[in-house]
């Protein structure tokens, strides 16, 4: 005769009026010599068979490809040089990811040609090597605006009056070529007079 196998069992009454009953399998012990079944894979809460750590695995790793990624563009983009325009009213200049500034001549107190860089510290903007781009504070000036290829000497220095009457001040430079650069305050200079 073969052994009996042991199972445990649990009735529960689902609706007492009804009279339902569910019957529960809560343990089967195997005959001696039948081998022990391998339980089934574990279905995850997404229904996918991996496991929760390896999908938080693979998303910190496309998270930090697309943050490399992101930083290498944004490093390239900073390097565009800085688009300088002297209209007839005024003077701007922009760069890519610090923005632009418009200055009007009639506004402009003083323009200065300078050979060494200023000592700045960026608040926004962009600074990437030797170039400088956004807004600057300088110990002795205050906050301003900078668009600098520190590597590019000379410098021009324009300060100004805003709309309120309140001194602003501006650094920036040629990021191509240093003749380019006195060019631009050679032709600032002239239309401020």
């Amino acid at each position: 005769m073969l052994p009996l196998r042991a199972v445990t069992c649990n009735l529960s009454i689902v609706s007492t009026s009804k009279r339902e009953f569910r019957y529960t399998a809560k343990r089967v012990t195997p005959y001696a010599n039948e081998p022990v079944p391998k339980p089934r894979r574990k279905r995850y809460d997404n229904g996918t068979p991996l496991p929760n750590w390896l999908l938080i695995i693979v998303t910190l790793v496309l998270g930090a490809v697309v943050a490399v990624v992101s930083i290498i563009v944004s490093a390239r983009h900073a390097q565009r040089p800085a688009t300088i325009t002297i209209s007839d009213s005024d003077l701007r200049v922009s760069s890519w990811g610090a923005g632009s500034i418009t200055v009007p001549l009639a506004s402009i107190t003083d323009v200065q040609l300078l050979n060494e860089s200023p000592w700045l510290s960026r608040i926004s903007g962009t600074a990437s090597g030797a170039i400088l781009a956004g807004r600057v504070s300088s110990s002795s000036h205050g906050a301003g605006r900078a668009y600098l290829n520190r590597d590019l000497p000379p410098f021009i220095r324009v300060d100004y009056l805003d709309n309120h009457n309140v001194r602003q001040w501006l650094y920036f430079n040629s990021w191509e070529d240093s003749a380019q650069t006195a060019a631009l305050f050679e032709q600032l200079s002239a239309g401020r007079s």
